[in-house]
């Protein structure tokens, strides 16, 4: 693809003169395409697979395969200060001995452990809301808030609703005690707001069994 450089690279006063840019833009189908082989690569490469064996096997050059796997430790090398910060001594030398892909799977699987624990927020007081027009539909009918992942704090509070046509209706709540070890203390005094308005007051649902007779049977 060609572009053109309009801008003026110099204090002088004068029209900025057109300059030919090549640029290469990579389409994302292509990009998957590469991003795919890399880990065939890898896989294949901790399976014992020699560089030729690779190449022939996946149809590339050799090169190729040279290429994908500089790049596969050029990222073991970028995180490796990060690993080393979060494993302990015996585990730090237990990452050595491994082979390639097994040093990449255990990044990644730290790098997981890490998103997930610092999306984690702390929650006194969860909402549950039960969708029964998501229900009828077939599709999921719980609704949280906040969103998953959360961490109930102790003396908190989860809030189950029912929310019907928009409508929405306080079933009940459940108190958090303490927690140790792990594990929570869940209580219920099993009563509702009082001062909460009913809002699903007269709302019924009518389920249609039967269908409109026709002419031939209004005939009969």
């Amino acid at each position: 693809m060609t572009a053109f450089d309009t801008l003026k690279h110099s204090n002088v006063n004068r029209r900025a003169d057109y300059r030919r840019i090549g640029k290469y833009y990579k389409s994302v189908a292509r990009h998957k395409a590469e991003k795919q082989r890399r880990r065939r690569v890898l896989e294949l490469h901790g399976q014992g697979l020699t560089i030729l064996q690779i190449a022939e096997k996946l149809g590339v050059s050799e090169s190729t395969v040279k290429r994908d796997l500089q790049k596969w430790r050029r990222y073991v090398k970028g995180r490796r200060k990060a690993v080393d910060r979060k494993i302990e001594q015996p585990e730090g030398g237990e990452f050595r001995n491994m082979n390639l892909k097994q040093q990449v799977d255990y990044i990644q699987e730290l790098s997981d452990q890490s998103y997930l624990t610092s999306r984690t927020l702390p929650c006194s007081a969860l909402v549950v809301t039960v969708d029964v027009d998501a229900a009828l539909q077939g599709t999921y009918a719980l609704k949280f808030t906040p969103r998953f992942p959360i961490e109930m704090l102790e003396n908190g509070k989860i809030t189950v609703e029912l929310q019907v046509r928009g409508r929405k209706q306080i079933l009940g709540r459940i108190y958090v005690g303490e927690i140790s070890q792990g594990t929570a203390n869940l209580q219920t005094n099993q009563s509702i707001n009082v001062f909460v308005k009913p809002a699903l007051k007269g709302l019924r649902i009518i389920e249609e069994t039967s269908q409109p007779s026709g002419p031939d049977e209004n005939r009969a």
